[in-house]
């Protein structure tokens, strides 16, 4: 299961509405079987990647990582959270390999990441 799920929590949205939803989708789910790998969400970037690049230095375009974890914390908790409630579901945090200790990279090894 994979979404933009930083647009769920924007503007102080109550994060409610989609823990009631997650747990009744990763339910369904169960029910039928059917194995979960619930993703949960990479940095999202203050720009447009490609643009920015085309305009300034590749460092430029990066996305602090203290940031980038500030913004998803509470909704990788409602995450966590209904991952950990339901038998067989797997969470998978693509964060680590997008960013290191500092940054979270716009481009690396000559590759465009997002």
């Amino acid at each position: 299961l994979n979404a933009r799920w930083l647009g769920y929590t924007r503007g102080g949205t109550d994060l409610a509405g989609l823990r009631q939803g997650l747990a009744e989708s990763l339910a369904a789910l169960g029910q039928l079987g059917v194995p979960v790998f619930l993703m949960t969400p990479g940095p999202e970037m203050s720009s447009s990647v490609p643009p920015c690049l085309v305009r300034r230095p590749a460092h430029a375009c990066d996305l602090a990582r203290s940031r980038a974890e500030h913004d998803r914390k509470d909704l990788v908790d409602v995450m966590k959270s209904a991952a950990t409630a339901r038998p067989g579901v797997v969470l998978v945090d693509p964060f680590e390999g997008l960013c290191d200790d500092d940054n979270c990279a716009a481009m690396r090894g000559g590759a465009v990441l997002y």
